[in-house]
């Protein structure tokens, strides 16, 4: 998409958010009842041992629709803590 309408100054990037503290985020950590368990498994797969919040994807998206990211379409941009590099790394060990 981004190849296709770049000709017209219309950039083309998404946002991959992962864990993020949400009202929702809350309401999946407690949906068995053991919201202490999986919260600590899912803080094992961040590199920081933290959650994301809303404010930080808002920024992302802030930066996505400023100029300052100008020069960039067709990204993919990973929120996620390093959830997504922890897996790749741990496939390939």
């Amino acid at each position: 998409m981004a190849l296709s309408v770049g000709e017209f100054g219309i950039r083309v990037n998404v946002s991959c958010p992962g864990f993020t503290d949400t009202p929702h985020y809350r309401h999946w950590l407690e949906r068995d009842g053991n919201a202490g368990v999986v919260e600590e498994e899912v803080l094992s797969l961040q590199s920081g041992n933290r959650i994301g919040t809303p404010e930080e994807v808002g920024k992302l998206a802030l930066f996505l629709a400023s100029d300052d990211s100008a020069m960039m379409t067709g990204a993919e941009l990973l929120l996620d803590g390093g959830v997504a590099a922890r897996l790749y790394y741990s496939k390939l060990c």
